[in-house]
C-alpha cells in the first residue's frame, strides 16, 4: 500500500493540469451553460482508472423542449466502493464556473508558466478535476476502504444556484447519500504571516425574500398628474440603502472570530476581534476594525457576512404601453441575515422604513439559516491533512457568506463541508477579486497541493 509522501505528486501535478487545461479548453463558463464536454471527459477519465460513473441529466426527461438542455447540462455521479463498515463519504463540485463579463466567455484556458489560466481555474471545475484525482489515487494505491467514497460534479452550481445537485437529491439521492459531504463555497489564501489558510465553511446566512410595490396615477408621458410610482419606489429604496441593521454576534460568528484571531500578528487587532464576540461591543468593534489598514480586506468582509444582515437589491421593474407612465412599480430586494437575526422583525423594520404613500411590502418569503454540525472527526481530519501537506497551515472555520445551494443535501442529514484547501491566489482580498473571470489563475503546485490534501483526508476518512 503506498503512502502519501511515496506517491510521486509532480507527475500528478503534471497529469492534474493536463486535465484541467484540456477541459478549460473548451470553456466551462454559465452562461452560455455547455458542462457536457467537461462531464464527458472526466467520465472517460474515471472509467478509464476502473472508477463506476454516469452521467445523469439535471431535470427529468418529460416535458419534450427540455430535453436538449437536460442532456447539455449533465450530473456526473461517481464511486470507489468501500466495505459498508461506515457511511458513505461525497466529494462535491460543480463543473460550470461564472463569468464576470461578456468576454470571458470565450476564453479558452491558458497553460502560462506554472500556471493555469482562464474562467474555472479557480471557481469550480479546478475542484471537480482535484476530487477526480483524489479517487484516482484511491484506486492506483489501492487502500482498503472502509467508507464508500462518492463523487457528485453537477452542473449549475456556480453562483449558488445548485441547481443540479437538487435534481440529484430529489430524484437520484441513492447516487449521493452519505454522512460527510466536502463541498464547494470556500476558498483559501496566503495568511499575513505567509502561511496557507484554508477556510472551512459550515452553514450559510439565511435569505428574507421581499416584494416592493409601488402604484400611482400613470397616465401619459411627460404630463405630471399626482403620484410617480417610480419616484416613490426610488425614494423608498434609497431609504433602504441608507440603513444598516446593527450587527448580532451568535455561535456561527464567534467560532470564525477564534478561528481567525491565531492568524493575525497584531496584539490591537486581535483585542478589536475580541470585541466582537459580545453584543455590547460588536458594533464598536466592528467599526473600528473597519478603519483598520491593517486588516485584510477579505477577512472583514467574511467577519462583516457573519455578524451583519445584508441587503441585496435584485430587480426594479416598472412598465406602461407605449405613451404612457406606469401606474405601478416593483422591487424584488433580499436580506441574507446570519443566525440569530430574526426576519420577521427585519421585515417589520423595512415596512417601516417604507412608510410613504403607495409604496408597501407586497409578499415576502423566509430561507432560515442552514448550518451543519461539524463532526468533530470530520474537523480533526482536515486539520491533519492540511498540517501533512504544509505544516504551517492554518484551518479557519466559519458561515458561508452567500448563498451555496447546499441545503439540498442538509435537509438530508448530511454534514455538508465547504472546502477548498490550497488554490491560493494572495491575500484573500485578492482571490476574490481574481475568482470568477479572466483574472483565474491557478498555481500548479497548489493545485497539486489542493489534491494532496483531498487524498489525505479520504484515506484518513475512510481508509
Amino acid at each position: 500500500m503506498a503512502t502519501s509522501q511515496s506517491i510521486p505528486w509532480t507527475d500528478v501535478a503534471r497529469e492534474a493540469v493536463e486535465h484541467l487545461g484540456h477541459i478549460l479548453s473548451h470553456g466551462t463558463s454559465s452562461p452560455p451553460a455547455w458542462e457536457l464536454p467537461a462531464a464527458k471527459y472526466l467520465l472517460n477519465l474515471l472509467e478509464s482508472e476502473g472508477i463506476p460513473a454516469v452521467l445523469l441529466p439535471p431535470r427529468s426527461n418529460s416535458g419534450g423542449g427540455g430535453n436538449l438542455l437536460c442532456s447539455a447540462r449533465p450530473n456526473l455521479v461517481a464511486h470507489v466502493p468501500g466495505s459498508g463498515a461506515e457511511e458513505p463519504l461525497l466529494l462535491l463540485s460543480h463543473l460550470d464556473s461564472a463569468p464576470r463579463t461578456s468576454n470571458d466567455l470565450d476564453l479558452p484556458g491558458r497553460l502560462m508558466g506554472r500556471s493555469l489560466t482562464g474562467p474555472g481555474a479557480l471557481m469550480g471545475t479546478h475542484l471537480a478535476v482535484a476530487q477526480a484525482m483524489a479517487l484516482v489515487l484511491l484506486v492506483r494505491t489501492g487502500i482498503p476502504l472502509r467508507r464508500t467514497v462518492r463523487l457528485a460534479a453537477t452542473s449549475e452550481g456556480a453562483g449558488g444556484k445548485g441547481l443540479g445537485l437538487r435534481a440529484l437529491a430529489e430524484n437520484h439521492l441513492e447516487h449521493i447519500t452519505s454522512d460527510i459531504a466536502l463541498a464547494w463555497g470556500a476558498m483559501s489564501w496566503t495568511g499575513p504571516g505567509g502561511a496557507p489558510c484554508s477556510f472551512l465553511t459550515t452553514g450559510e446566512k439565511g435569505v428574507l425574500q421581499m416584494k416592493l410595490r409601488s402604484e400611482g396615477d400613470g397616465g401619459r408621458a411627460g404630463v405630471r398628474t399626482g403620484k410617480d410610482p417610480v419616484e416613490q419606489l426610488a425614494a423608498a429604496l434609497s431609504r433602504l440603502c441608507g440603513y444598516d441593521f446593527p450587527p448580532r454576534p451568535s455561535d456561527a460568528s464567534q467560532a470564525l472570530v477564534q478561528s481567525i484571531a491565531p492568524i493575525i500578528p497584531d496584539r490591537g487587532l486581535r483585542e478589536l476581534l475580541d470585541g466582537l464576540n459580545r453584543q455590547a461591543t460588536v458594533d464598536r468593534s466592528l467599526r473600528a476594525l473597519e478603519l483598520e489598514t491593517q486588516m485584510d480586506a477579505g477577512l472583514l468582509m467574511l467577519l462583516k457576512a457573519a455578524l451583519r444582515t445584508e441587503r441585496n437589491i435584485v430587480r426594479i421593474s416598472a412598465t406602461a404601453p407605449d405613451g404612457l407612465r406606469p401606474s405601478v412599480a416593483e422591487a424584488e430586494i433580499n436580506y441574507s441575515f446570519p443566525p440569530g437575526e430574526n426576519p420577521e422583525e427585519v421585515a417589520r423594520e423595512v415596512a417601516e422604513l417604507l412608510k410613504s404613500d403607495g409604496v408597501y411590502l407586497s409578499e415576502k418569503s423566509v430561507t432560515p439559516p442552514s448550518a451543519s454540525e461539524i463532526v468533530p472527526e470530520a474537523l480533526a481530519l482536515a486539520r491533519a491533512a492540511l498540517h501533512e501537506v504544509d505544516p504551517d497551515a492554518f484551518l479557519v472555520v466559519g458561515l458561508a457568506p452567500w448563498p451555496t445551494g447546499l441545503g439540498a443535501l442538509r435537509r438530508y442529514g448530511t454534514c455538508v463541508l465547504g472546502w477548498e484547501p490550497f488554490a491560493i491566489g494572495g491575500t484573500l482580498s485578492e482571490t476574490l477579486t481574481r475568482r470568477g473571470g479572466v483574472g483565474e489563475m491557478l498555481d500548479m503546485e497548489d493545485f497539486a497541493r489542493e489534491i494532496r490534501a483531498f487524498y489525505s483526508f479520504l484515506v484518513r476518512a475512510a481508509g
